[in-house]
């Protein structure tokens, strides 16, 4: 994806600790026209992306751990590529079976919080209309 836009070459920069883990730079540059689809995606300027952090109590797959620095530079760019392109392509569908699960789980993951989002929305909607609706009962008995 990078020599098809023109990007320069990511830069991989290992993180400190006893893990394996990197994190990948992407200059993806700053000539986007205004209003271009890239600019609109965000995909202009110098992004630095890592592997998300494991939540407490997470599962021990979310701990990324990898037995060599290819994988691990591997992962740190699936991840990159999910987080740029990953609603817009189906880029998994390629990849090696580590990387398309880790791809997957994180689709999943953001379906989720989707899912958990719409339904707080729904909650607090169905809140304002029960409030409006007890109000104008309380008006109309008050008359």
């Amino acid at each position: 994806q990078c020599q098809r836009a023109r990007w320069a070459q990511p830069r991989y920069d290992k993180l400190p600790g006893p893990a394996m883990q990197y994190s990948v730079t992407i200059d993806m540059g700053h000539r986007a026209p205004k209003g271009s689809i890239a600019r609109r995606r965000g995909l202009v300027g110098v992004r630095t992306i890592r592997m998300p952090e494991a939540a407490d109590g997470a599962e021990d797959e979310e701990q990324w751990l990898f037995e060599s620095s290819q994988d691990a530079q591997n992962a740190v760019a699936t991840r990159a590529l999910f987080e740029l392109f990953g609603e817009e392509q189906a880029l998994h569908h390629s990849m090696a079976p580590p990387f398309k699960d880790m791809w997957l789980r994180w689709e999943s993951k953001g379906a989720q919080a989707q899912q958990a989002d719409e339904s707080e929305m729904q909650q607090a909607r169905d809140n304002f209309i029960q409030q409006l609706l007890a109000e104008k009962c309380q008006e109309v008995q008050a008359h």
